[in-house]
């Protein structure tokens, strides 16, 4: 199935749906209104052309027998003798009913609706009642009265027994249907746009405070509940979060505890493992067994490190990050690492200042452990303000430089300090990124060497 993208989220669904139910049902609304005050109207009309007839049939009453025909020419434009060809229609309870009572005594007539094409007017193509020009324009001026309306053919007898059967229709009352109109179908729309956009916005709200609270939690965060609004659904599903938020935080703090207590726990023995261990006569044993016991005591503070990363309190406050490299910049000059600053940007950046250190420290080590130097920079861009390392060092395979941000993860398979490092520096890294809201990705240079660059992709200044 092909997704629109344009109805890719759920605000703009439900304004859509909105949109199109409401307005569909405003004009099947309309048109049924319109349907039935057309249907009263008809009904008018042809009360009224009753109302004609019978005050015409009324005045013929005391006209003789041959005067009638003539009279009833003279009298209505539209008007004409019945004949063979109109048929006999169907007769109409409702409209004799009403003309009955209306007649003179001994008189008698019944109405029957015909089709509105034997309605005619002067021109048609049949003998019309009335030649006047008078009558030919008021016969022309009804012809819409009687295609909105009705044709009733009327048989009427008088009192001395003679008859006299005519066609005849509605007097000019409706004017031809015109459909809807633009300016209340224009109102129309635009009401329910807004009406849509409002009923839209008012729904998604909820779901957009949990999107933003579930994308802005991360390890270590406080779970902060959020308040349950809105539909019972959303307020499910609200609960949810907060308790499963609350469960994470739970998990977390044992995860970390444990690893806290782990490591703890092996310094004692690993410093009497390593008191053994100075005493042993032959030199090259000894060598080799302190630089196993050096790896691990680098992999058990590593490890405590990644776990106290995972927990640290602090609070953001502005800072001069430029100050901030320099500083490093000075540490490792003086422990006689090639560490450069190049570009600053100039700007103070809200940030949490040790964990930003402790971040960038960790990817200067690991540029000078591989790459030999590290060149720094600051820089504020369209992306947002961004923290740059560069190395002189041969790089990572590109399938590889998301897997290195994974615990133990090592391109050697040594673990020796000196060559592969505890695999923990870059994931303590990342971690210390995210609690600062900022992204930590690796790329190799086309001129060779990698560039890791802390991003704050929304960053606050003040």
């Amino acid at each position: 199935m092909i997704r629109l993208r344009a109805l890719d989220t759920l605000s703009r669904r439900i304004f859509v749906i909105l949109l199109l139910g409401i307005t569909i049902a405003a004009i099947a609304g309309g048109e049924w209104a319109e349907h039935r005050q057309t249907e009263s109207l008809h009904h008018i009309q042809a009360e009224r052309a009753v109302e004609r007839a019978s005050a015409l049939l009324t005045g013929l009453q005391g006209v003789v027998p041959k005067r009638r025909q003539h009279e009833a020419k003279e009298s209505s434009a539209f008007l004409r003798s019945a004949n063979a060809a109109d048929g006999s229609g169907m007769r109409d309870a409702e409209l004799t009913a009403l003309m009955q009572p209306r007649l003179l005594p001994g008189m008698q007539a019944s109405v029957a609706r015909l089709p509105t094409e034997r309605c005619l007017i002067p021109g048609d193509g049949e003998s019309q009642v009335g030649v006047s020009e008078s009558a030919f324009e008021e016969a022309r001026d009804s012809k819409a009265a009687v295609e909105a309306g009705a044709c009733l053919r009327m048989d009427a007898k008088f009192a001395d027994g003679s008859a006299l059967d005519f066609i005849t229709g509605p007097p000019p009352l409706l004017k031809p249907a015109q459909g809807m109109d633009l300016g209340f179908l224009t109102v129309l729309g635009v009401a329910t746009a807004l009406l849509a956009l409002l009923v839209a916005q008012i729904a998604v709200a909820p779901v957009r405070t949990l999107t933003r609270a579930a994308a802005g939690f991360g390890p270590g965060d406080e779970a902060s509940p959020l308040r349950e609004r809105g539909s019972s659904d959303v307020r499910t599903a609200i609960r949810a979060f907060n308790g499963m938020q609350r469960r994470l935080a739970r998990h977390s703090a044992e995860q970390t505890h444990m690893i806290a207590a782990i490591t703890h726990d092996l310094q004692t023995p690993m410093t009497r493992m390593r008191l053994k261990l100075e005493a042993i006569d032959d030199d090259g044993i000894r060598s080799r067994l302190l630089s196993d016991w050096q790896a691990m005591r680098a992999i058990v503070e590593e490890g405590l490190e990644l776990a106290r990363s995972t927990h640290l309190r602090e609070e953001a406050v502005l800072l001069d990050v430029d100050s901030l490299i320099e500083s490093i910049v000075e540490d490792e000059t003086e422990a006689g690492h090639q560490v450069t600053f190049q570009t600053a940007a100039g700007r103070d950046l809200r940030c949490r200042p040790q964990m930003l250190r402790r971040c960038v420290q960790n990817l200067v080590d690991n540029a000078i452990h591989y790459g030999g130097k590290a060149d720094m920079a600051t820089r504020v861009d369209a992306q947002g303000f961004s923290i740059e390392i560069r190395d002189a060092g041969p790089g990572i395979p590109e399938d590889k430089l998301e897997a290195v941000f994974e615990p133990m993860a090592r391109l050697e398979t040594s673990r020796s300090r000196e060559t592969g490092g505890t695999g923990l520096g870059l994931t303590i890294a990342r971690i210390l990124a995210a609690r600062n809201n900022a992204t930590l990705a690796l790329a190799n240079l086309p001129e060779g060497g990698l560039l890791a660059t802390i991003l704050f992709a929304n960053p606050a200044y003040d």
